[in-house]
């Protein structure tokens, strides 16, 4: 679903401003995504580092460069570029992004006139006060799309969504990252190994019972 894309774009801003040693056992303490959703709006906020400027065009223009088809940001878990905004557009109509890294701070909106207009290709960006800003990313999208509208007034969606983050994210909840949906604390599900007792099946044995 469109929102662990919009999760996992967090997740890469916390990557990229995490200053902690890799040996810690909780790096991502001190780290915080908050979901809120309902059948009007959604909005997922974090204070995960921010989108810095030099990532802008590749965050916000509909589609890559050609040169950049099938690459990835950094060492990134998310999708920029494509997969944000894919996720933006099945959620609703309209959207607004602010975010704060280091010293600068931006806005860009996503509109209903901007999207149907066949000249305008460029997003316009509303500089922001970074000391009124802070760090980290804030999407808030509206005007919603008939099913995501009727999925997030569904208690057994939201449910559903809880337990997806709660085992998806098991492993980086339980380094720190804090995750709330509707102000409701995620915890990690249980991480289990489970090792088969069957035999190891070869290529050939597979082959030879399927002749």
């Amino acid at each position: 679903f469109p929102v662990t894309i919009l999760v996992d774009n967090c997740i890469d801003g916390a990557l990229r401003s995490q200053t902690q040693s890799a040996s810690t056992a909780r790096p991502f303490t001190g780290y915080a995504i908050d979901i809120h959703l309902d059948d009007t709006q959604f909005s997922i906020s974090d204070n995960c580092g921010g989108i810095p400027w030099r990532l802008n065009e590749y965050a916000f223009r509909m589609g890559r460069p050609i040169e950049q088809d099938g690459e990835t940001v950094l060492n990134s878990v998310g999708a920029y570029g494509i997969g944000m905004k894919r996720a933006i557009f099945k959620i609703g109509e309209e959207a607004i992004i602010s975010t704060r890294h280091e010293d600068h701070a931006y806005e860009i909106s996503y509109t209903q006139e901007w999207m149907s207009s066949e000249q305008d290709w460029s997003l316009p960006v509303r500089w922001l006060a970074s000391s009124d800003q802070p760090i980290g990313t804030k999407i808030i999208i509206e005007r919603l799309n008939s099913d995501p509208s009727e999925l997030f007034k569904s208690t057994d969606f939201i449910s559903e969504l809880k337990s997806k983050i709660s085992t998806h994210y098991a492993i980086i909840i339980n380094r720190g990252l804090r995750i709330t949906v509707n102000k409701n604390d995620i915890e990690a599900s249980p991480i289990k190994l489970r090792i088969s007792d069957s035999p190891i099946v070869t290529g050939k044995q597979i082959g030879r019972a399927h002749v």
